[in-house]
Parts: structure tokens; C-alpha cells; sequence
């Protein structure tokens, strides 16, 4: 497991360059491809508006599969789907959103 560690922070480190310069919908759409590409973890970023989560950015190649959807907030305005979200180690799931909490911070989209 510490290897599969250190190979996902190798990941999120090589990701968080690629999306340095990106504005907000190209670097969730560059995490959403890049999650489903490494892990098989399908991903989609969504508008919280009151109860309604919105779709904004991520895979666009279909639907969540199952109703078995995990819906996670990532900040008062954005939220993230995956039907696929155990494909992911829980140690992973929380270095993610962990990730993704900091990103959305500093873009001053929290």
C-alpha cells in the first residue's frame, strides 16, 4: 500500500502542474479525465445552488451508471459525483478531496 501511496502522490504532484495555468472548468476536466484515465474513478464537478448540484465540468461520456453515486462537497459552490469512487483507495478518496479542497481554495473558488 505504501507504494500505491507514493505513486498517487506522484500522481497529484504531476497533475497539479498540468493544471497550474488552466482556468477552473479546464483543470477540473484535466482532474475528471485524469482520474478516470489512471484509476477508472469517473468523476464529475458540479454547481451547488441551494439542493440542486449542477454539472459544470468532467467526463461527458455518459451518465453515472448506477444510482450508487457518491456525492462529496468540495467547497459551498462545488461538489464532485462518481459512480466510481471505490475504485479509488480510501487513504486516496481523502488525499483527493484533500487535494481538490486546496486547488479550489487558492483559485478563490471555495
Amino acid at each position: 500500500m505504501a507504494q500505491g501511496i507514493s505513486d498517487f502522490e506522484g500522481w497529484l504532484e504531476r497533475l497539479e502542474e498540468r493544471v497550474s495555468g488552466a482556468d477552473l472548468i479546464q483543470m477540473l476536466n484535466t482532474l475528471a479525465h485524469s482520474a478516470d484515465d489512471a484509476f477508472g474513478a469517473r468523476l464529475w464537478f458540479v454547481e451547488i445552488l441551494g439542493k440542486r448540484w449542477s454539472y459544470i465540468a468532467g467526463r461527458i461520456s455518459g451518465e453515472p451508471t448506477t444510482s450508487a453515486t457518491d456525492l462529496i462537497r468540495l467547497s459551498e459552490q462545488t461538489g464532485l459525483v462518481s459512480d466510481t469512487w471505490g475504485a479509488l483507495a480510501e487513504e486516496q478518496q481523502d488525499r483527493l478531496v484533500a487535494f481538490l479542497k486546496r486547488l479550489l481554495s487558492s483559485r478563490g473558488s471555495a
